[in-house]
């Protein structure tokens, strides 16, 4: 049954339960039911001790599954909101996180994890130590150590080393974090989540710590993220930092183009002033670079007029759209089994 975006708690499709939970885990799916499940076996053991207190928001988005039976024999308060379309990870995390402030106002803490063991169970406890011992409003996990092909080793490297040249800024960590409540209700109203969840953080300069941990293995199927995922991945942290992008590159174009015209002038002033033999390819090379001038020129100038036109674009706040997205909410409490 579709919802309005203005009544999207369908009676028909959710049962709703006003529940006080201390912790509250979002986790973005797609069509890995299977590897839900051990996760949340894995996290009630995990969490034994506070796991009357912890609940689960899962964004299922657009499997066009059914919810599994295991969920309602499981003793775990999850709810499972499925989008009305698919939106890719990074926007899944945004309105997953929104819904999860605004419905759970009680919560003192917030972690976002991924559902298929990667972002392993155990390190949620210590996380959430870690921040609160910090004294930090965010505690991401920095792995120690990737262990994908070499390929994809070097390209991610990549990426990084890119990300520190076109920003400023050094990334370390991934969208496995957790926060507590008042760093959530700010961070719902950064536009910038919407399109990289971690670069968005270090944007928003909200204080955090980071804690090492090892990456877990899958526990079912493989991995989604491929090449083109991964390069889109990158270009989405750097297009959160657009502004400070668009002003280097600029500066760079500018760079080059003085030293093109050094060269140039170099050029004219040997032929003019000394007499030292020019080849008769010199008038080619100038042209080249006078070429190489007008390209980086341009290149800067249409640049920095692309910005400042998406500037006056109205950014979108994941506190009041997330609304939109969600098609259908269920909610399995635990006092219903």
């Amino acid at each position: 049954m579709y919802c309005r975006p203005d009544e999207y708690f369908c009676a028909l499709t959710a049962t709703v339960v006003n529940a006080t939970l201390s912790t509250v885990i979002i986790t973005p799916l797609y069509k890995d039911w299977e590897s839900f499940q051990i996760l949340l076996q894995n996290l009630e053991k995990e969490l034994s001790g506070q796991w009357a207190s912890t609940g689960l928001v899962v964004v299922d988005d657009f499997s066009l599954e059914p919810v599994p039976d295991f969920l309602k024999e499981s003793n775990a308060q999850v709810e499972v909101l499925e989008l009305i379309r698919n939106m890719g990870h990074q926007k899944a995390i945004a309105i997953g996180l929104a819904h999860a402030v605004a419905s759970y106002p009680d919560a003192q803490n917030f972690v976002v994890m991924d559902s298929d063991g990667e972002d392993q169970p155990k390190d949620v406890a210590r996380l959430l130590g870690e921040m609160h011992r910090k004294k930090k409003g965010f505690c991401f996990a920095r792995r120690m150590k990737r262990t994908e092909g070499p390929v994809f080793r070097i390209l991610y490297k990549l990426y990084k080393q890119l990300f520190g040249f076109l920003t400023g800024q050094r990334i370390s960590f991934g969208n496995f974090c957790c926060m507590d409540a008042v760093t959530a209700q700010r961070l719902v109203h950064v536009s910038e989540i919407w399109l990289h969840f971690s670069s968005a953080v270090i944007k928003s300069k909200i204080p955090y710590t980071t804690l090492p941990t090892h990456r877990g293995s899958r526990y079912r199927g493989k991995s989604k993220m491929n090449y083109t995922s991964l390069i889109n991945h990158g270009l989405s942290a750097i297009a959160v930092y657009s502004e400070f992008v668009a002003v280097r590159i600029t500066l760079l174009s500018v760079i080059m183009s003085a030293i093109a015209g050094i060269g140039i002038l170099s050029i004219v002033a040997i032929k003019q002033f000394t007499q030292l033999a020019i080849p008769g390819w010199t008038s080619f090379v100038v042209l080249g670079l006078a070429n190489l001038i007008a390209q980086f020129f341009s290149l800067g100038l249409l640049l920095s007029f692309v910005i400042l036109s998406a500037k006056t674009i109205r950014n979108i706040d994941p506190s009041q759209a997330y609304k939109n997205y969600i098609f259908t909410r269920r909610q399995l409490a635990r006092n219903e089994r």
